[in-house]
């Protein structure tokens, strides 16, 4: 617990440090935006648009305000092309003519809920284990705060993929998880109809994959660290 005069100092610091509030700022933004992605969104993440199926080839579209030649081989010869942006897709399109803008919300998602699960992981796993390790002492405080120093030792880049891939034997490593908003939000506008899952639908993918394997690898690269405090 923070003493009350920290406290204050915090919050006088946070009043009288721009960088500080700007910062609070976009990250609350970054919050809203992953967390309503599905309404945010202007395409679906996953859809390509290459052109296959008689389709339209969005491919290498460039961001708003931003505009390319590029060059198309025909059978009269090479000829250039001028590629504009559109407004629909506001940060232009992968190679695979997806949605940047839609995949950077998307993306996130994942990365709030990787970091919030990955930490509450962790300090259920620490926490229990240091304060075992200080309540008992003795030689058993010795042992547990020894094995938390080999932990430590391991650079923490090469445990994770050590981790990763012992997780990717295992059946568990993604789970899909139905996305509340996107069903709600269907619901209301379109009621009686099933919402389709395919990536190739131009409506908002109703479920996404956790990432168990990553949230995983987080907590038990940085558990230790709630242990030695």
């Amino acid at each position: 617990m923070l003493s009350d005069r920290v406290r204050k100092s915090l919050a006088r610091e946070f009043r009288t440090s721009r960088l500080a509030q700007l910062g609070a700022v976009l990250m609350l933004v970054i919050i809203l935006a992953a967390t309503f992605a599905p309404f945010f969104a202007l395409h679906d993440p996953t859809e390509t648009n290459i052109g296959t199926g008689g389709g339209e080839d969005l491919s290498g579209l460039p961001p708003l305000g931003v505009t390319y030649t590029t060059q198309d081989v025909t059978p009269e010869g090479t000829q250039e092309i001028v590629v504009e942006p559109r407004s629909d897709y506001p940060l232009g399109t992968n190679t695979l003519g997806q949605d940047i803008y839609s995949r950077l919300l998307y993306g996130a998602r994942v990365s709030l809920l990787v970091g919030i699960f990955g930490a509450l992981l962790a300090t259920l796993l620490g926490v229990p284990y240091g304060l075992a390790a200080g309540y008992l002492g003795g030689r058993f405080d010795d042992s547990l705060m020894r094995g938390a120093d080999v932990m430590l030792s391991f650079p923490s880049l090469v445990l994770a993929i050590a981790l990763v891939g012992v997780f990717r034997e295992t059946d568990f490593h993604t789970v899909a998880v139905p996305d509340p908003f996107v069903r709600a939000a269907r619901s209301d506008t379109v009621p009686n109809v099933i919402i389709p899952r395919s990536e190739h639908v131009v409506e908002m993918p109703a479920e996404f994959t956790f990432p168990v394997t990553v949230t995983l690898v987080v907590a038990l690269v940085n558990w230790v660290w709630f242990a030695r405090v």
